[in-house]
């Protein structure tokens, strides 16, 4: 796949969004998302343009490469620097990440029996 930027993704972030509203009362401005994202940074700039402060976003993807694009597209943009983590999802959370209020996992495989408990 060349692009998340298609239709049906677009629809997944607005359902996604209200899910999350509807489920928090805590601040857009004061939550903390840990996610999946690309180069493309379309995850990321969704949750910047509905408020959420970089230095509480998480953008993890299995290929440090992917984030390190990232990182340049948001400059590019003028856009502020957020944390990458460039490991698995449940890696990235065990090591890096720190409590967060969302995990936002839409990836293309299972979880484990580890991340489900740790999601728990």
């Amino acid at each position: 796949m060349d692009t998340y930027d298609f239709e049906s993704k677009h629809i997944y972030r607005k359902r996604r969004e209200t899910a999350i509203d509807r489920s928090l009362s805590k601040p857009i401005g004061l939550r903390k998302v840990a996610y999946l994202d690309t180069k493309e940074a379309l995850d990321t700039i969704s949750y910047l343009k509905r408020g959420y402060k970089a230095e509480n976003l998480w953008a993890i993807n299995n290929n440090p490469a992917e984030m390190a694009l990232l990182s340049m597209k948001l400059s590019i943009l003028k856009l502020p620097k957020i944390n990458t983590v460039g490991l698995d999802f449940e890696d990235a959370l065990n090591r890096r990440v720190p409590e967060v209020d969302i995990i936002d996992f839409d990836g293309m495989g299972n979880i484990g029996n580890n991340m489900a408990f740790m999601l728990q």
